[in-house]
């Protein structure tokens, strides 16, 4: 169209230039090597502006192919980048085999075929096709080596989400060999340890978790309790006190004041049938640090000689005389001692202080073993109540005449 328009414009500027130049037509003159052209100055003109039309109309057909092969490899990457959307669409509504197949076809004309690649092995993966699902991956990785950690990750990534944890094992062994130490293959190596329980192998892990930096602080040092927990507990139900010595010594110190591990060191000691030694750990830890989660366990453990527990117990109570869960505690203790009256006004005490479901379960079963059936029973529908997240009306029975201190 445009090059229509200027041959038009060129014709009209010279017809109203010969009306200009009928009375002087000028005259020129080429002389080269003998050979001579003449003609007039609007021949020449004339002539010049058709022989620059006659480039630039080659120059034209010349580029013409061109021009033709990048607007139909625009308009084909256009169509690849529209089914590429598509295909997320239908992916994030769960349309997996309809996502797949526009990823199939937009991978050819695609600029960037290693998405597609992955995210049809991703859709291939929900439709339990792992088959389908790995040589979308062996295409990924063959378009482009250099994004061969990238493809290596995301294979490990969709066999662990599948439970098939050997086979990302050997991934990551693979990725190693090309990628030593990558933070996130590491992070993928600690989630595989810990859904196998393999707390050993995690353990070794952690130092290089540590040293690279491949987890947030906070999530890293969660994970060294679950490690360090799970190790006590494994020792405890083993029954090696040599192998809970060692496991508890190889837990750092910092570690060894927080609640959790204690927990966990004093379940493992109980287990390894060392309740006297699970007491001492608890009394001491409550003597350094007063936490209620400890507190507690010290009312569940059925140590040797539960009538010093219970006075243990109760010379906290100097100190902490409105604390429920010590309440709790002593109550529970009261009543391993069948102080049935003392465990009453301790549950009693604590419940008004802070209801709480376990609470409301012992004093069901205090109530029943002192015969009262009716209370027993409202305790255990307030115990359902609290569990289920309302509040329970705090019916308690009154307490009938005991002989008990």
């Amino acid at each position: 169209m445009r090059l229509s328009i200027a041959v038009l414009l060129a014709l009209v500027l010279a017809a109203v230039g010969a009306h200009f130049m009928m009375d002087e037509t000028g005259y020129v003159l080429v002389n080269y090597r003998g050979t001579r052209f003449e003609t007039s100055l609007f021949g020449a003109v004339l002539l010049l502006l058709s022989a620059y039309l006659i480039v630039r109309i080659l120059i034209r057909l010349w580029r013409a192919p061109f021009q033709f092969g990048e607007a139909v490899g625009k308009q084909r990457v256009d169509r690849a980048k529209r089914k590429m959307n598509e295909a997320l669409i239908e992916m994030a509504e769960g349309n997996w085999a309809k996502s797949e197949k526009l990823l199939s076809q937009g991978a050819k004309s695609s600029d960037m075929p290693l998405l597609n690649y992955l995210n049809a092995a991703r859709a291939a993966q929900e439709q339990g096709a792992h088959e389908r699902r790995d040589n979308w991956l062996k295409l990924a990785y063959e378009q482009s080596k250099d994004a061969g950690n990238a493809v290596l990750l995301t294979q490990a990534e969709l066999q662990i989400d599948h439970e098939q944890y050997e086979m990302a094992l050997a991934t990551l062994r693979q990725l190693n060999e090309g990628a030593p130490g990558h933070r996130k293959g590491l992070v993928l190596l600690a989630a595989i340890y810990e859904r196998l329980e393999d707390w050993a192998a995690l353990h070794d892990l952690l130092p290089q978790l540590t040293r690279k930096k491949a987890m947030p602080a906070a999530e890293l040092d969660a994970l060294k309790r679950r490690t360090y927990g799970a190790r006590l507990r494994e020792a405890g139900r083993s029954g090696d006190q040599e192998a809970l010595t060692a496991a508890w010594t190889g837990t750092p110190a910092p570690l060894q004041k927080t609640p959790d591990i204690l927990h966990a060191y004093v379940s493992a000691l109980t287990d390894a049938s060392q309740s006297a030694a699970a007491e001492k750990t608890l009394r001491k830890a409550l003597k350094d640090t007063w936490t209620p989660e400890l507190v507690i366990d010290y009312g569940r453990l059925e140590g040797p000689d539960p009538g010093k527990q219970l006075s243990v117990a109760e010379g906290w109570l100097k100190n902490h005389g409105n604390d429920a869960p010590l309440l709790l505690t002593a109550a529970r203790l009261a009543m391993r001692n069948e102080l049935w009256g003392k465990a009453r006004s301790y549950l009693e005490s604590s419940i008004a202080l802070l209801p709480r479901v376990e609470s409301y379960h012992l004093y069901g079963e205090l109530l029943e073993k002192m015969g009262e059936t009716e209370g027993a029973a409202v305790a255990f529908r307030n115990g359902l109540t609290l569990a289920t997240g309302a509040s329970p009306a705090p019916a308690l029975p009154e307490a009938k005449p005991d002989a008990d201190s």
